[in-house]
């Protein structure tokens, strides 16, 4: 979830290096700007896929008067009753702690220098290896930069 929040934030632009952006223009995502730049995400594998599913089907988040928070219990209890649904409380819990983590995830990711929340590890492999440190300086020149 963390991955995700992460990947569908726009950082913010870096205060006094950049002209104020147009009211109409929307910043890019960290993934739009991957699929602009032509890059593949890393995501971590999942082993259980469907209760992500069911997060996002319930929303990862709710509105609040500050911004998005997390997705109350009641918000959980009328998705299970409108699915016809009676999860277990360990499922609840979890969905519940997902979206807490996903809101968490997307405030720190608001920093232009915000790190990925996760990295796939794997044999050390020098292509590999290049290919995030030259991603990692591409996003970070990119949150340099002034937009237009």
């Amino acid at each position: 979830m963390r991955q995700l929040a992460w990947l569908g934030t726009a950082p913010k632009p870096r205060t006094g290096k950049t002209p104020k952006p147009e009211p109409e223009s929307e910043p890019l995502t960290r993934l739009q700007r991957m699929a602009i730049d032509d890059l593949t995400p890393d995501f971590p594998r999942i082993r259980t896929p469907w209760v992500i599913d069911w997060l996002m089907e319930v929303g990862p988040t709710d509105p609040g008067a500050m911004g998005a928070v997390p997705i109350s219990w009641a918000t959980i209890g009328q998705w299970q009753h409108c699915m016809g649904l009676d999860l277990p409380p360990w499922l609840v819990r979890l969905l519940r702690r997902l979206s807490v983590e996903f809101v968490a995830e997307t405030v720190r990711a608001r920093e232009p220098d915000c790190p990925p929340p996760w990295t796939a590890t794997s044999v050390l492999n020098r292509d590999e290896v290049s290919r995030k440190v030259t991603n990692a300086f591409r996003a970070l020149m990119m949150s340099k930069e002034p937009s237009t």
